[in-house]
């Protein structure tokens, strides 16, 4: 952004009173975890449709080594 305060300014605008605001800010760590994703959706051969991110959801519910990365991804069990 060209000015990014002006950005901030008008995200904070749009929230309504006593709401919140989320951001998310990418980090090389916070990267890897994305990578591993992505790396999970090729290996299951999923498709870029509502329904297989439904499947993944539910890979990521179900499978142990997802599990340290779950409150990352905003899952809740």
């Amino acid at each position: 952004m060209k000015d990014p305060l002006a950005g901030w300014r008008i995200l904070v605008q749009a929230v309504l009173p006593g709401g919140t605001l989320h951001i998310g800010v990418y980090s090389r760590i916070a990267r890897l975890q994305v990578e591993f994703v992505r790396s999970q959706i090729r290996s299951l051969g999923l498709k870029p449709t509502a329904q297989s991110m439904r499947e993944l959801r539910q890979q990521i519910l179900m499978r142990n080594e997802y599990k340290p990365f779950l409150h990352v991804w905003g899952f809740t069990v």
